[in-house]
């Protein structure tokens, strides 16, 4: 059988090479990993799922209906009576929230000098058989050169889950970004309109019932990699439309080269702890599949 390493929070991994040829590595709450060399083969997985917090209905992000129904929050919303959302667009290092029987995911900081993914690194909220959904963690990993082929990177919201007649609301996604100065990754790859690079998935979790809204909101996914400069990118697959907010603390001033927006996500920006100053953001392209949406506010330059 396939190895399995288990690895505890606050746990900070020091290496000349981190070498995952095949099984999983499981990261319980934040872990930082640091190597010359790291490299997850198409064989291995760095699983946070669910692994935010020893016990659920815990988080920054937790619902605010104090029952079964509520799910957590992160980069993007919970699906209904939703806590805050909370955490870092451009250095994430927060976990996720739990739903009421649930957990987040896991929060993984990688530094490598080269990083080889050829497979997974999933912090995805916890999904319920009795609850509303955990939000998704965070992924930052930074790297001089990125290599590999095939690999996908994901901080999805869990979904929510009752009976077939109740509204458990689906959790939120969490947060992703990832640096790197060259890249020699597999150029027949496309996420989105960026060529050589993984896949990356941030959307929430699916509400319990069709008859509800209740699905979780997107999370972020910001690049400095490869042909991707300075983008952001949300999604959320589809699910139902709801607002995700930049909530980095003390950012008066956004700057993107390309904002995408898919899948009915729609996108605000609304930092912590700016007080009345005139938030003002920079977008030089926006991109999506037309179901998005960019909402301005008061005290807002676009």
């Amino acid at each position: 059988p396939n190895a399995v390493c288990d690895i505890g929070t606050g746990a900070k991994l020091r290496a000349t090479e981190l070498q995952l040829v095949a099984g999983a590595m499981r990261v319980n709450g934040y872990v930082e990993m640091q190597a010359t060399l790291f490299n997850v083969s198409s064989s291995g997985t760095i699983s946070g799922d669910s692994r935010s917090h020893t016990s659920t209905n815990q988080g920054s992000g937790q619902g605010t209906s104090n029952d079964w129904r509520e799910a957590g929050s992160h980069g993007g919303v919970a699906g209904q009576w939703s806590g805050p959302t909370y955490g870092s667009t451009f250095r994430p290092v927060t976990v996720g929230s739990g739903g009421w029987s649930t957990k987040g995911g896991a929060a993984l900081k990688i530094d490598a000098d080269e990083l080889i993914l050829d497979g997974a690194i999933d912090m995805d909220g916890q999904s319920a058989w009795h609850s509303g959904g955990g939000s998704g963690g965070s992924v930052w990993a930074t790297t001089r050169l990125l290599r590999g082929s095939g690999a996908t990177i994901t901080a999805r919201g869990g979904n929510g889950q009752y009976t077939a007649s109740t509204g458990a609301a689906g959790g939120g996604g969490g947060r992703i970004a990832l640096y790197c100065n060259e890249s020699a990754y597999n150029s027949n790859e496309t996420y989105k309109v960026w060529t050589g690079l993984p896949s990356f998935s941030v959307h929430g979790g699916q509400r319990a019932h069709s008859s509800y809204s209740y699905d979780g909101g997107s999370g972020t996914v910001y690049l400095e990699c490869g042909s991707a400069t300075s983008a952001l990118v949300i999604d959320n697959a589809g699910k139902d439309a709801k607002t995700t907010t930049l909530v980095d603390e003390g950012v008066t001033t956004f700057a993107f080269n390309t904002v995408g927006t898919y899948g009915n996500a729609e996108l605000d920006f609304t930092p912590t702890s700016t007080g009345t100053s005139l938030i003002q953001v920079s977008i030089n392209y926006t991109i999506g599949d037309g179901t998005g949406m960019l909402h301005v506010k008061n005290n807002r330059r676009v």
